[in-house]
């Protein structure tokens, strides 16, 4: 399920104003990784990081009559995961001002102009979000548990 940006922006706002701290770790509910996890390193350094794992399958642009316009070069592309790194000040200023419907809180601050770093994540670091992942993740925890 994605929670819609009516839902998902406010309560993300109430939830900054309610923290007093300089850097934010947010995950999302639907990785399996916990935010101890994340580095804090690299949003120190840019005041905005994200983890990624570099796309391993071929990825097609298409056209909404299903054809195929381009491949996208995968060597540009990343996967972004959870949890991500931000400096409270600039995920507060891109909640007051970008409007758009973004898919994450870097969305935002990429809206505004600011950099995003990226830092190696993990591909065990699942996002659950259809039956098929939840099988995938049930297998890869029943292995670890041989």
């Amino acid at each position: 399920m994605t929670l819609p940006s009516a839902i998902f922006r406010p309560a993300r706002s109430a939830g900054l104003a309610s923290i007093c701290t300089t850097f934010l770790f947010l995950a999302s509910g639907a990785r399996a990784q916990p935010a101890a996890e994340a580095p804090s390193g690299p949003g120190q350094r840019s005041g905005a990081a994200v983890p990624a794992v570099r796309l391993t399958d071929t990825v097609k642009e298409a056209g909404p009559d299903g054809l195929v316009r381009r491949t996208l070069d995968r060597d540009s592309l990343w996967t972004v995961q959870t949890p991500q790194v931000f400096r409270r000040d600039l995920l507060e200023e891109a909640h007051r001002q970008v409007r758009a419907d973004v898919t994450d809180d870097a969305a935002m601050l990429e809206a505004l102009g600011h950099p995003v770093q990226l830092f190696t994540g993990s591909s065990l670091n699942l996002k659950i979000t259809t039956e098929a992942d939840l099988a995938l993740a049930e297998a890869l925890l029943a292995r670890r548990n041989i």
